[in-house]
């Protein structure tokens, strides 16, 4: 089995040097670790860090919870994503709302997607053009 990681706080360490625009990052990841001997907790999925001024943390699930995998190609957190980010003209914060009613449908509410933001301005994917 051929397996990679990257701590998150280390991604979100590098995002610290962005100073202006909003910092994004967006976890499917939230699954039991294989690596048990680098646990410091009994719990399950990833534990929930708090999201710096200017940033969103979007995750597949709640805190403490673990993730599907799915059936096809994308894991339900994924295929929500990919949905709603193929409507324009709406914020992140719509864009999230609206992957957490996808999973929760295909996952008949075993999994919720969580967020935690600091978001101070508007982000869009997909702006509207006038």
């Amino acid at each position: 089995l051929d397996l990679e990681f990257i701590h998150a706080r280390r991604v979100e360490s590098a995002m610290s040097s962005v100073s202006d625009g909003a910092k994004i990052l967006l976890l499917d990841a939230c699954r039991d670790t294989p690596f048990r001997s680098f646990s410091r907790s009994s719990l399950k999925g990833l534990a929930q860090m708090d999201a710096a001024s200017g940033t969103l943390i979007g995750y597949a699930t709640a805190p403490g919870k673990v993730a599907y995998d799915g059936r096809g190609e994308n894991s339900p957190f994924v295929s929500g994503l990919l949905e709603a980010l193929d409507r324009p003209g709406i914020p992140i914060e719509q864009v999230m709302k609206l992957t957490r009613q996808h999973v929760s449908l295909l996952t008949e509410g075993k999994q919720i997607p969580w967020s935690a933001s600091s978001l101070v301005g508007d982000f869009y994917f997909y702006p509207v053009t006038q």
